[in-house]
């Protein structure tokens, strides 16, 4: 490889490396926009159940029991 073919390269590599890094660090609008959401508007409320049939059968089971 001669010098001029290694020259070549970091010419070219050393600015997209620079460029990749600086945009990297920077934060874009998007993302800043996303964090500012809350959880509580982003997502809708749910009804849910934290137990199976069975093991609320078995809770009741062991409430009564103690």
């Amino acid at each position: 490889m001669s010098i001029f073919e290694l020259a070549l390269g970091l010419v070219i590599i050393v600015p997209l490396l620079a460029w990749w890094w600086l945009r990297r660090r920077t934060d874009s609008p998007d993302e800043k926009e996303v964090d500012r959401i809350d959880t509580l508007i982003g997502w809708p409320p749910q009804a849910t159940r934290v137990l199976t049939t069975q093991e609320r059968i078995a809770f009741g089971t062991l409430v009564r029991a103690l």
